[in-house]
């Protein structure tokens, strides 16, 4: 178990040379497992789109886009708003350890090379790990303002400190 809540495997015997092209529209089941995992309040849609093609013998190029709506917690207000969700990015997967990719694949390529596990690449856990580190930690809903701050010598929750000073 890889600890992420979705799952998509796919071997490096399985991808031909003109590549593999995957569409996966995420089912409420996998929104809501995926909703638990991030921490967020719900995921409305999610659809991604993959693109593995073969990078010499034993690599793997992915390329990723994903577009959705998820409900999150206005830092501001606290209240629950429809978020959208966009993204793209690409992974470069060897097989053995990533300090030594294969000769077949450019050395000045500027994707750090991750290793393949056990010949497959879990497209679930690398969605997961891009939306996890695509959210963004405060959100707002559109429209949310803070109060301005009171000017000085404006009443204010510390107003009443004042006079305790001596």
């Amino acid at each position: 178990m890889s600890g992420f809540p979705l799952s998509l495997p796919v071997r490096v015997a399985e991808v031909p040379a003109r590549g593999l092209r995957r569409r996966w529209p995420l089912e409420p089941a996998e929104l809501t497992a995926l909703a638990a995992y991030l921490g967020i309040e719900g995921a409305a849609r999610l659809e991604a789109d993959f693109l593995l093609t073969r990078r010499g013998g034993d690599g793997l190029h992915l390329a990723l886009g994903y577009e959705g709506v998820f409900v999150r917690r206005c830092v501001v207000s606290l209240e629950e708003f429809e978020s959208p969700v966009a993204g793209r990015a690409e992974r470069l997967f060897v097989a053995g350890a990533p300090s030594a990719p294969s000769a077949d694949i450019d050395p000045e390529a500027e994707l750090e090379a991750e290793p393949l596990d056990g010949g497959l690449v879990d497209l679930g856990a690398v969605l997961c790990e891009e939306l996890a580190l695509a959210l963004d930690p405060y959100p707002r809903k559109p429209g949310a303002r803070l109060e301005a701050a009171p000017e000085d010598g404006a009443e204010g929750p510390f107003a009443v400190l004042k006079e305790l000073k001596p």
